[in-house]
C-alpha cells in the first residue's frame, strides 16, 4: 500500500473512531445513557454507504438494543 493511501486511511480511521466517540460521550454525560447500554463501532473509510457523496458517509448511526 501506498504511503499516501496508508496515511488516508489511517486519518480516516481516526476520525471515524473521535466521531463516535464524540456521540458516545454526549449520550452518557448529557442525556444519561447508561454506558453498559452502548457499544462503539466505526469503520473509518472502509464503508461507505453513500458512495455518491462521502459527505453523507461520515454519519453516526445509534442502533437501540
Amino acid at each position: 500500500m501506498r504511503t499516501k493511501e496508508r496515511d488516508r486511511r489511517l486519518i480516516n480511521e481516526r476520525l471515524s473512531r473521535e466521531r463516535a466517540e464524540a456521540i458516545y460521550n454526549v449520550l452518557v454525560r448529557e442525556f444519561g445513557v447508561p454506558a453498559s447500554q452502548l457499544t462503539i463501532s466505526y469503520f473509518g473509510g472502509v464503508d461507505n454507504m453513500y458512495y455518491d457523496d462521502p459527505r453523507l458517509s461520515r454519519a453516526v448511526i445509534v442502533l437501540g438494543r
